[in-house]
């Protein structure tokens, strides 16, 4: 869902340039790849101001507060779901790893084998 309204971010707000200008900078944010700490909280505040500048934008200036912003409701059913989806898939990496690993010394062997047969 998050997506979704990302996405449609320059069709709603085509005609305010400081909703782009933030819509830029938070994508700028994404695009970083293996983000360190800092580039998480980087792209923590970006996702701030882009909120803020979308309230800004729908008349909203004086009636929400940026730590209204900042203490958004995230459910903590939602936050084990996460933390359950980041260690399935570090564990798949591992097995997947794992099994390369085995495969390549299968490989190896094979070859070794075919060597000592000739």
């Amino acid at each position: 869902m998050r997506v979704k309204a990302l996405n449609i971010i320059e069709i709603v707000f085509a005609d305010d340039k400081d909703v782009k200008a933030a819509w830029k900078e938070l994508y700028d944010q994404y695009c970083v790849t293996n983000p360190s700490p800092n580039d998480i909280k980087k792209r923590e505040t970006a996702t701030y101001k882009l909120l803020e500048c979308i309230a800004v934008s729908l008349g909203y200036k004086n009636k929400i507060t940026w730590e209204t912003i900042q203490n958004a409701y995230l459910p903590q059913g939602m936050i084990e779901q996460l933390n359950n989806q980041e260690k399935i898939s570090q564990l798949m990496l591992a097995l997947l790893i794992t099994m390369m690993s085995v495969s390549n010394q299968q490989v190896d062997n094979e070859t070794a084998n075919k060597k000592r047969t000739k």
